[in-house]
C-alpha cells in the first residue's frame, strides 16, 4: 500500500514540475502590438495579437460620425489604453470621458 502512495505522489510531483517548466519555457502568448498609421488625412491604429489583426480603429471611438485621430500621438494614446485593458482582461471600450482624460483632440 505504501508503494502505491509513493507512485501517486511521484506522478503528481512530476506532473506539476512538467507543467511549471513548460509554462516558463513556452513563448509568451498574447503579445499585443500597436501599429499607428497615417491614412489619408487621419491617423488610425491597429492592434495585433500574435501577428493576427485584432482591431483596426479608423475613427475616434465614442464620437458620432467618422472623425479620425488628428495626430499620431492621439491614436497611440488610445491604442495603448486599449492594449492595457485587454491585458488586464477588462473591456477595451473607449468612452468620451477616456478621450477627455487623455487630452484627445476632437
Amino acid at each position: 500500500m505504501k508503494n502505491i502512495y509513493t507512485i501517486i505522489i511521484s506522478f503528481c510531483l512530476v506532473s506539476v514540475l512538467t507543467l511549471a517548466i513548460s509554462y516558463l519555457v513556452m513563448p509568451n502568448k498574447n503579445d499585443y502590438k500597436l501599429n499607428v498609421i497615417k491614412e489619408e488625412a487621419r491617423w488610425i491604429y491597429e492592434i495585433e495579437i500574435d501577428n493576427d489583426l485584432l482591431i483596426k480603429q479608423e475613427f475616434i471611438p465614442a464620437l458620432d460620425g467618422k472623425q479620425g485621430f488628428k495626430s499620431k500621438s492621439d491614436a497611440e494614446k488610445i491604442g495603448r489604453l486599449v492594449i492595457d485593458r485587454l491585458k488586464r482582461k477588462k473591456s477595451p471600450t473607449i468612452t468620451y470621458n477616456d478621450l477627455l482624460k487623455h487630452d484627445i483632440k476632437i
